[in-house]
């Protein structure tokens, strides 16, 4: 959310959608100040097109009942930042050709897609070759990961990192996270403490 917030600051985006259909309260609590999204709509009077006069909203489909029509209506979109929360549960493990197409036509309409996912394994294959780049912390994927992760080496190496990184923290500020821009071969190492990159690292560093 905060990345993709980022995206509003400038003129590329007119507008940032969250799609919950899991029920996340975090959108909904104003004390999570990162993921909180106050203006919300049914999935109805979105896709009538009812949509609050805000650059900022949810749309709310609890139990992906109609997921189908949302991606349809979202392919339609100019110039938006699209959050999907859970997208591993919200894609089927075969991806069907609509969801395929999905991955591929917002960017062709300067659109941004970010894919919120809980574990790697709940991921279908063409949804994580679609990434250019992924924002990793810690996951309960058993290691090494799947081979259907992009890099998965490199992937599986970084999530080791973050995990042995994770140990010198809290319970509660387990914050470890790396940015990977796969399009690039580059690993941004983020600092729990300002947010700030305090490393960059090339893809060829880590096959030595």
């Amino acid at each position: 959310m905060s990345i993709a917030r980022t995206t509003l600051k400038g003129t590329r985006h007119r507008r940032l959608i969250v799609y919950n259909h899991s029920q996340n309260d975090s959108y909904n609590d104003p004390s999570k100040r990162v993921m909180y999204v106050s203006e919300r709509v049914d999935i109805a009077d979105f896709l009538a097109g009812d949509w609050p006069e805000v650059r900022e909203f949810q749309v709310e489909d609890y139990l992906r009942k109609r997921f189908s029509e949302f991606l349809e209506l979202a392919m339609q979109l100019r110039n938006t930042a699209l959050v999907l929360d859970d997208a591993g549960a919200a894609f089927h493990s075969s991806c069907t050709e609509l969801e395929v197409d999905f991955m591929g036509t917002p960017k062709n309409n300067n659109c941004d897609i970010f894919y919120q996912m809980h574990h790697f394994n709940q991921a279908p294959p063409k949804l994580l070759l679609a990434m250019d780049m992924v924002v990793l912390k810690e996951t309960e994927d058993n290691l090494p990961l799947p081979k259907k992760v992009p890099y998965q080496g490199i992937m599986t190496m970084l999530q080791r990192e973050i995990r042995e990184e994770n140990d010198h923290y809290p319970d509660n500020q387990r914050w470890a996270e790396r940015l990977i821009d796969l399009k690039n071969s580059r690993v941004y190492t983020i600092s729990p403490n300002d947010g700030h990159i305090s490393e960059v690292r090339q893809f060829r560093e880590f096959l030595r």
